[in-house]
Formats: structure tokens, sequence, C-alpha cells
């Protein structure tokens, strides 16, 4: 689910009104220079082609625009990294597959998250696209990350 938030109002209030709606990541119903964040969570990762949903979001956010995504990645401590594959191989389908009943789809998940070029290669990424200032901010020991880019 990609969410799409734009000001309505310049307001002083604390509390700004957005509208989330459900789109295609890769075609986004919305016009050029339009928003003022885009926001993505545990979704990068499963799409075909994510530097044609980059475009997109530099597409769609106006200047000085943020671009924030969030995406399982690796730790880059060797012992930790060890132990967060052999958790997302074993434990995580097991627990999930008996809880859900679909085993397969917690198998995939490792699968995702192993191959996603996550930390600097994704802030390349997001920089290859027109966006400035690709940060990670990595959570959890780097279990998943936080992406924070700009459109100049």
């Amino acid at each position: 689910m990609l969410a799409i938030a734009q000001k309505k109002t310049q307001s002083r209030e604390l509390m700004i009104p957005v509208e989330f709606k459900i789109a295609d990541a890769q075609e986004l119903p919305f016009t050029d220079q339009s928003m003022d964040v885009v926001t993505m969570a545990f979704g990068i990762r499963n799409v075909e082609n994510p530097i044609l949903v980059l475009k997109e979001i530099y597409r769609v956010l106006k200047p000085e625009g943020k671009a924030m995504i969030l995406e399982f990645s690796l730790p880059s401590n060797f012992l930790l990294k060890v132990l967060d594959v052999v958790y997302l191989r074993s434990v995580v389908p097991l627990l999930g597959g008996l809880v859900s009943g679909n085993f397969a789809a917690y198998r995939y998940l490792n699968k995702t998250i192993e191959k996603f070029p996550y930390g600097e290669r994704f802030c390349r990424m997001l920089e290859q696209v027109g966006l400035k200032d690709a940060r990670a901010i990595p959570l959890f020991g780097g279990v998943a990350s936080i992406y924070l880019a700009e459109k100049v």
C-alpha cells in the first residue's frame, strides 16, 4: 500500500488533513509535482520494478517534497545478520505457517528481504532517480530501515 499525503490547508492547526488512497505504485494516478510527502511501508521490495516506483514517487513529489520508505533490511553486524537470517529462514516460516496455515508465504518473506538492495545500495537507487540527500536509518539493529530523501 502506498500512502500519499497532501496538505489541504496552510493554517496553523497542529493536525493537517490527509487523504489516503490505494494505487498501483508503478503508475500513480496523480499529477506531476502534486504531493508534499510520499510514504511506502514494506512494499518496495515486492514490486517488479523498484526503479519505476521510485521514478513515480519523484514525479508526483513537489519540489522540497519528501520520500519516506520503511523496509526490511539485514543488520550490518555479522552476528546479528546471521541470527536474523536464521530467524527469517526457520522461525518465521514455522510460526507464521502455524498461525496462518500458509507456510509458503512466510518462506517467501526471507527471500525478498535477502535479495532487496538495502542500506547504501537502496540510497543510491533513490538518488539515481533524482532524489537528493538519501539516507538510511537502521531500526532494531538493522532488521528494518527508514529511507529518507528529498526532491530538490
